[in-house]
């Protein structure tokens, strides 16, 4: 018997503000949630984190996972769960609270989406060669390889969140920003507390995300154990939960942690973490790994393709 586990970030009815933005239809969620219901059984809240505790065993059915503790999360998923008498896990990277400042990886989605590829890219460009920065082609692998978008926003996106030393991104943004005279208001983005705290009341899983959304890969040791224990620290202070800790890898895959970063999360108390991997999660998985679930990404699944607005 397997688990499958499914994952979705930007879910809404349109994007007028943001029209490049990739994200999942309302109306597409709510028909691969009926989808789901229809070909499998979604497995209890209680019943995940039995299985987790190893309580129980793995069954097959389904679960739901939501990334970046977006404001779609609150706004269009959460009602459509409610109405359906289901459950999710949302994972909240902290940074944005603790700071006021949107997530590197979420400017880049909406500069990407407000001004499109050719711009950002020419502008990030001249940035780079100005504060004399220089990027290592050699971190770019197959990361976005199978990625259905045109080469110029694949380019933003490898160069700034693999190519350039990772402190250096938010400098580089910044620069970006200011030539291109655009802002990303938090509240526009993310989910707020008192929403988070009314999504737990109503059965739903509230996870950590880490702080800053960077690849644990990238993170000395010290940084991913602040990472982790600085999010859980918060989000125990603002979003208390009778749920065991879990953890979601930021950008997910193999290439984003390390197996020092598993012992890290286990050290830490997290009963498990979510990873990318197309395939389902087995009993062996639980038992032997259960610090790199496995997830599938809803766009692979009936009514899961993305789309930009208008098209």
């Amino acid at each position: 018997m397997t688990l499958l586990g499914v994952t979705y970030h930007y879910v809404r009815p349109g994007s007028p503000l943001v029209p490049g933005l990739r994200y999942l239809e309302l109306e597409d969620f709510r028909k691969q949630l009926d989808w789901l219901l229809e070909t499998r059984r979604n497995v209890s809240r209680d019943e995940f984190v039995s299985i987790m505790a190893g309580e129980s065993p793995v069954s097959d059915g389904f679960i739901l996972t939501f990334d970046d503790g977006l404001l779609d999360h609150y706004q269009f998923v959460y009602p459509e769960l409610v109405d359906r008498g289901m459950w999710g896990s949302f994972y909240v990277p902290v940074g944005p609270y603790l700071d006021g400042r949107s997530l590197d990886v979420h400017l880049i989605h909406a500069l990407l989406g407000v001004f499109g590829g050719a711009q950002v890219l020419s502008t990030l460009l001249q940035v780079l060669s100005e504060l004399g920065i220089e990027f290592n082609e050699i971190s770019k692998s197959n990361r976005y390889a199978n990625v259905d978008d045109d080469e110029a926003i694949v380019e933003v996106k490898r160069k700034l969140n693999y190519e350039i030393k990772i402190e250096q991104r938010s400098i580089v943004l910044d620069n970006i920003c200011a030539r291109l005279d655009y802002q990303l208001d938090v509240a526009d983005w993310y989910m707020t507390i008192p929403q988070m705290n009314e999504m737990v009341s109503a059965g739903m899983i509230i996870g950590s995300h880490s702080v800053s959304h960077r690849p644990m890969s990238q993170l000395s040791a010290e940084q991913q154990s602040w990472e982790i224990e600085t999010s859980f620290q918060w989000l125990e202070a603002n979003v208390p939960s009778r749920e065991p800790r879990s953890f979601c890898y930021p950008y997910g895959g193999f290439d984003t942690f390390t197996p020092e970063t598993e012992s890290l999360l286990s050290d830490a108390g997290v009963q498990w973490s979510l990873n990318f991997e197309n395939r389902e999660i087995s009993q062996s998985d639980v038992v032997n790994r259960p610090q790199a679930l496995p997830r599938v990404d809803c766009c692979t699944l009936p009514h899961g393709k993305s789309r930009k607005h208008g098209a």
